[in-house]
């Protein structure tokens, strides 16, 4: 069974790959990002994002849950990236939680770029 703090947490691809492969990895999240929001066949964006935005407060509870799951991902790559500056991967007075809050919301944007039309290369 999976015991990495993402067990038991729905996350999108990109969250996935900035904490399997770290904020300063080659692998480069925002490459993943780019590639998931823009799969041929589907909306292109991030429904975790862009799903309720404006809704009847009835749907409260949807515009919740995907706001806790935005949160979710800010802390766990958080977690990521306080684990690369205790490996020496990224400097010791690097603010993981402002850095995380920073890669959210480059992330964030993609999102709306790709729903607005950008294309992966872009």
């Amino acid at each position: 069974m999976d015991q990495s703090p993402r067990a038991g947490h729905p996350l999108t691809g990109w969250t996935i790959a900035a904490l399997d492969c770290g904020v300063t990895s080659d692998c480069c999240l925002y490459r993943e990002a780019a590639r998931n929001q823009t799969l041929p066949g589907i909306p292109h964006g991030c429904l975790i994002i862009q799903g309720a935005t404006n809704v009847h407060p009835r749907s409260a509870d949807v515009v919740e849950q995907l706001a806790q799951r935005r949160k979710m991902s800010v802390t766990l790559i958080q977690q990521r990236i306080a684990d690369d500056i205790n490996k020496g991967l990224l400097p010791e007075e690097t603010d993981a939680r402002h850095l995380a809050e920073y890669v959210v919301t480059v992330q964030q944007g993609m999102a709306q770029q790709a729903r607005d039309g950008a294309d992966r290369s872009s």
